[in-house]
Formats: C-alpha cells, sequence, structure tokens
C-alpha cells in the first residue's frame, strides 16, 4: 500500500493500470486488489491473469516486489531465517541500500 501511495502521482499519469497476478495465493490476491483499489479508482484498473512462464514482466515485478518485501522486512529488524541465510545479515545484504 505505501509503495502505491508514494508513488500515486507518477501512476495517476496513465489512463489504465494493468495487474497482472496470477492468484496463486488467495490473500495475496485479496491484497493486490483492496489495496490497489484503495489506492487508484477502481475504473482506471483491470486485472489480467499471469502465468510466470508467460511473461517475463511479471517475473521481473515479483523479483521486484520481493526484494521491496525483504528489505522492509530487514530494515524492521524482521527478516525470517529464510531471508537471512539467502541475503546473509542486514549489513551484508547488498540489496538493501537500494530498496525499502
Amino acid at each position: 500500500m505505501n509503495l502505491l501511495i508514494r508513488n500515486l502521482a507518477w501512476l495517476q499519469r496513465f489512463d489504465r493500470i494493468k495487474i497482472y497476478y496470477d492468484s496463486g495465493q488467495a490473500i495475496v490476491n485479496k491484497a493486490i486488489h483492496e489495496a490497489v483499489e484503495f489506492a487508484i479508482a477502481k475504473e482506471a484498473t483491470f486485472y489480467r491473469k499471469s502465468s510466470p512462464n508467460d511473461y517475463r514482466l511479471a517475473q521481473t515485478a515479483d523479483l521486484l516486489c520481493t526484494l521491496e518485501l525483504t528489505a522492509l522486512k530487514f530494515n524492521l529488524h524482521e527478516a525470517t531465517s529464510t531471508d537471512t541465510k539467502f541475503f546473509g545479515d542486514r549489513d551484508n545484504a547488498r540489496f538493501v541500500a537500494h530498496f525499502g
């Protein structure tokens, strides 16, 4: 939600915003719909089912969202053991300087 609000002026430059998600997790699907519909006019958005195998842009967006979320978790000292195993501790996680 904060990401949408921070970038609202930029997003409002567009007449329509396409949202691609594979609807793999119901709670994620619900969160996406609620956040987007809160921040952006419902009439300006439309959803398309996405398959990561078919859409490179969806894969890129998924990676960026994962990095953003992980950076936030590190900044809030809420990183999981998987985050720490994969990226190292907060001081050694280079991506944190670019995200979050």
